[in-house]
């Protein structure tokens, strides 16, 4: 019996690093006395990041960074590009507005212009395990899919909406990019065969974190730029009371449909903030050794932080063929 499976992974990171110390750059004068406080013990105490990757910006955009992950991606799985027969990418920081960064990074690869490239779009930080699923589905289904390897990306250049943000929500969040192949595999004898999903959202609290101007709601304007609208808004202490049950909830319903528990997975949390990640492993019980944490030295770079996430535990040799993995995210919308 074959079964759809992750082949490869890549991921990038801008050049660019940027420390705690350079985003106070965005808060000058007397009020960025006080924000500067604020972000260091922000960075240091509760959200864990020390620096993070940001593009320089006119030089690198989305399609960039997913071109560089894919790439990567197909190197690991020993694949040429023109062999991929679909790709999807989970992004809410397209290059253009209204057109798919997928169909750019198509180009700039240089694949075969006959496939699908299609974006997944607005989810924010569950971009990519969206993504994901529908890849799995679609490489199962022999009657009605494109069939495999087919590819996943997440990508997020989120770097340009924080000027104009609260300090210790720019202190966060950071660039970067992120791709899976996925294909059908005959799996070896013994190896797990069951995979589960769980997903949810919550659209009453969809004005707890995002960016509130530029959709149909709030169409960009003059005023909607001077009011710093378009930056990014979260509501802490909310989005952390909700982002550690819903990851926990959306992980026990997972890992009971694919009959696995706990103690069989390594836990890939969405990269959101140092606390979130240990609450979620601690809730589920799975110990410091059996999570990945990139946090540190990425910051939260949304769709891309779970694939980041996947490649450096893969090259570091934390995870190994045949584990099972288990990926918890949550996000605007809210979504989870």
């Amino acid at each position: 019996q074959r079964i759809p499976a992750i082949i490869g992974v890549g991921s990038y990171l801008p050049d660019r690093v940027v420390t705690t110390e350079d985003v106070q750059a965005l808060f000058p004068g007397e009020e960025g006395a006080r924000a500067r406080k604020m972000v260091a013990i922000a960075a240091a105490r509760f959200v864990g990041v020390k620096e993070r990757r940001w593009v320089v910006t006119g030089e690198q955009a989305t399609s960039d960074l997913g071109a560089i992950a894919l790439q990567r991606a197909a190197d690991m799985a020993g694949i040429d590009l023109s062999k991929i027969t679909a790709v999807a990418l989970a992004t809410s920081s397209s290059d253009y507005v209204g057109v798919p960064a997928s169909a750019i990074v198509q180009a700039k690869l240089g694949m075969p212009d006959n496939i699908r490239f299609y974006d997944v779009g607005g989810n924010a930080c569950t971009g990519l395990l969206h993504a994901i699923k529908n890849v799995f589905t679609d490489v199962s289904n022999e009657k009605y899919g494109d069939g495999g390897p087919q590819a996943a990306l997440g990508v997020e250049v989120i770097s340009g909406t924080l000027p104009g943000a609260d300090a210790g929500v720019a202190t966060i969040f950071g660039d970067g990019g992120a791709a899976v192949i996925i294909d059908m595999v005959t799996p070896d004898f013994g190896a797990p065969t069951n995979w589960g999903w769980a997903f949810g959202a919550d659209g009453r609290l969809a004005e707890e974190l995002g960016i509130p101007a530029g959709g149909s709601k709030l169409p960009t304007s003059a005023r909607t730029v001077a009011e710093g609208k378009h930056a990014v808004y979260m509501n802490g202490p909310v989005i952390k009371e909700n982002a550690v049950r819903r990851m926990v909830e959306m992980s026990e319903a997972a890992m009971r449909k694919a009959g696995v528990t706990s103690k069989d997975v390594f836990l890939l949390p969405h990269q959101a903030n140092a606390q979130i990640m240990q609450a979620v492993a601690r809730e589920l019980e799975i110990p410091e050794g059996q999570y990945m944490s990139t946090i540190d030295h990425t910051g939260n770079t949304s769709a891309a932080s779970i694939g980041i996430a996947l490649d450096e535990a893969v090259r570091q040799h934390r995870v190994k063929r045949n584990d099972i993995l288990l990926m918890a995210s949550f996000a605007a919308g809210l979504s989870y």
